[in-house]
């Protein structure tokens, strides 16, 4: 006589079509994607703010050349806002940008991916360093999610920098 006995299963819960949870495999796949996801979303955030930090620390350089030119060359010259990610530095009046002494071109600056918020008023300075302006000049700067404030006070030029809100 012969017995027959069931067939042994090594994994029972696959045995009836179902199943309990996740293999490791694919625990370790879904891991390995969000990492990618992750490192790609914090590179970008952790560069735009990189870019933020150096347009709005070149930029308020070059609003204090202006008015270290005005000095010196004993003219008018300035800041004027062109679009919402380029500027110049100009001489006598906006739309006529200074000679840029670093290569001897328009000094006109793009600060792309940054962004300006609103239009800042033009800053002129004269030729004796105070700037031609009725109150404290704000620049504001955004990009990577973050903001940076770029004040020029009326009555000395004297300019500012800080994290914005």
């Amino acid at each position: 006589m012969l017995i027959s006995h069931p067939p042994m299963v090594l994994f029972p819960e696959h045995a009836e079509g179902r199943s309990r949870g996740f293999t490791i495999v694919e625990l370790i796949a879904a891991m390995v994607v969000l990492g990618i996801l992750a490192v790609t979303a914090v590179t970008k955030i952790t560069l735009n703010q990189k870019d933020l930090d150096a347009v709005s620390r070149v930029m308020r350089s070059n609003i204090q050349f202006a008015q270290e030119l005005a000095m010196t060359q004993g003219s008018t010259f300035g800041f004027h806002v062109r679009s919402a990610t380029e500027y110049e530095i100009f001489e006598g009046s906006p739309g006529s940008p200074a000679i840029n002494p670093q290569d001897n071109r328009p000094f006109v600056v793009s600060i792309s991916p940054v962004q300006f918020v609103g239009t800042p008023a033009d800053i002129p300075f004269l030729r004796t360093g105070r700037p031609d302006i009725g109150l404290d000049s704000v620049i504001t700067l955004a990009g990577g999610g973050s903001s940076r404030i770029i004040t020029v006070q009326q009555e000395t030029g004297f300019t500012t920098l800080a994290v914005g809100p």
